[in-house]
């Protein structure tokens, strides 16, 4: 079962292999809908430009963290990154989020995941992401509303904090912000350059303005520049890049289970639901781990009992050591029990150039309204 994906034809091949890039075949069809899904973009962005549609504004700092194209980018772990080196400067950040596929994600109720002390709800109730989030971030309230500003308002209410940092809130225009960092794929930065759903943007590239600054991901060598046909669309916008690396292992309880080196030379099965699971994948394998399986499951997978199986015949085949996956992933798998040891892969950011917190620290100090 070596290289094991989802079988060919499937939705589920398409979704984790490359799951925002629509077959060569489809893309004259999907151009008319790219089109008009270009001009509401256009048109909702305008309103804001023009305070026709005013952002609300919240009394502390908002550090808004986002991407140009549809999942892959990397914002889960850049947003642990900042609320963790933030909070070492003095900062008392509250992560807002959208809470992605949740239970009452229309619901009116603020979804409060942490209050910084205690983890409140599951991935059900709150989504994958946060739930991460809150575990990994203790002494950081994560909250999840569809409109931020109301969860903002309620943690200014409730809680003791003085900086919030907005995850995936580039389009969320609702909410004023005073930094605005953008996350763009070092290798891909527009991907095939097509809105959705032709392609992966999101928005037009000249969105790229409202950026702050910008932070290259899964950068293998420092990197201070945009790629020409990027570049022109954020003249003047600060660069930075940085890559993904492994932090150590988690056990099935979220706690350190040591360093990678511990299993290098053991035979694993690797298995997520990422946008790009071949960057773990690659990463795992860049780290020495020798991988006799490789599951990809698409973006947000729910672990139901036919998931489970497929992880299970693999074990079966291969005879693994240990059953490797990421801590995204293990937030939403039951206890066990498993053929073998599960231990997920902490991944850490790693920023080439030390000034970028200071870039980042500047703008929310001074309090610039938002682009």
């Amino acid at each position: 079962m070596l290289g094991d994906h989802p079988r060919p034809g499937t939705r589920g091949e398409r979704d984790a292999m490359n799951p925002y890039a629509p077959p060569a075949a489809l893309t004259p069809v999907l151009r008319p809908a790219a089109w008009i899904y270009g001009l509401a973009t256009e048109w909702r962005n305008r309103r804001y430009a023009t305070g026709a549609r005013p952002a609300e504004r919240l009394a502390h700092p908002v550090l808004a963290v986002g991407n140009l194209t549809v999942g892959g980018t990397g914002k889960t772990p850049v947003v642990a990154h900042l609320a963790a080196e933030l909070q070492r400067r003095g900062w008392c950040p509250a992560i807002l989020s959208r809470g992605y596929r949740r239970q009452g994600e229309r619901g009116e109720a603020v979804a409060v995941v942490s209050d910084g002390a205690t983890l409140r709800l599951g991935p059900e109730d709150a989504g994958d992401e946060p739930v991460l989030l809150a575990r990994r971030l203790p002494g950081v309230p994560v909250l999840c509303h569809r409109r931020r500003s109301i969860a903002g308002r309620w943690a200014e209410a409730n809680l003791a904090v003085n900086l919030f940092i907005l995850d995936d809130g580039f389009q969320h225009r609702a909410l004023d912000r005073d930094c605005n960092l953008l996350l763009l794929d070092g290798a891909e930065p527009l991907g095939n350059g097509r809105l959705l759903p032709a392609g992966p943007l999101r928005e037009h590239p000249h969105g790229m303005r409202r950026a702050d600054l910008i932070l290259l991901t899964r950068c293998t060598a420092p990197a201070a520049a945009l790629p020409p046909d990027a570049a022109r669309h954020a003249p003047g916008v600060p660069v930075f890049s940085s890559d993904f690396v492994p932090a150590g292992l988690v056990d099935g309880d979220g706690r350190a289970a040591g360093a990678l080196d511990a299993i290098q030379g053991r035979r694993a099965v690797a298995f997520c639901g990422l946008a790009r699971p071949e960057t773990f994948f690659g990463m795992l394998e860049s780290a020495g781990i020798a991988l006799v399986s490789r599951l990809a499951f698409a973006d947000h997978q729910t672990y139901d009992a036919a998931a489970r199986e497929r992880i299970a015949a693999a074990c079966r085949c291969d005879a693994p050591d240990v059953l490797l996956t990421t801590e995204k992933d293990l937030v939403k798998l039951p206890p066990g029990p498993w053929p073998c040891p599960l231990r997920a892969v902490s991944i850490a950011v790693r920023v080439h150039q030390p000034g970028w917190l200071d870039a980042v620290e500047a703008r929310l100090t001074t309090r610039q309204p938002g682009k």
